[in-house]
């Protein structure tokens, strides 16, 4: 997985399956909140999320009261995050 932030934007590159990867994104959502008070994630490859990238978006939205925006290249990953209920809560869109 490989990250590249441009402003308040976020692109996540390849598959998000570790606990590594998701202490990466945090860590980067983290520092681009402090700045800014909302954020776009663009993940281009990745079929799925981990529960734990997932629940953190959550609670950035719910508890921090940013806007998350979040534009998936795949299908499957557009799919699950309908059946979660998500879409309006992350805003998200196809890519």
């Amino acid at each position: 997985m490989t990250l590249i932030q441009e402003g308040n934007r976020l692109n996540i590159e390849g598959n998000i399956k570790s606990t590594e990867d998701f202490e990466e994104i945090k860590t980067a959502v983290e520092g681009l909140l402090r700045v800014h008070e909302s954020m776009i994630l663009n993940i281009t490859d990745s079929m799925s999320l981990t529960s734990s990238v997932i629940g953190y978006l959550v609670k950035v939205v719910n508890e921090n009261g940013k806007k998350v925006y979040l534009n998936v290249g795949s299908n499957d990953l557009y799919t699950l995050l309908d059946e979660l209920d998500l879409l309006n809560v992350f805003y998200v869109k196809r890519i």
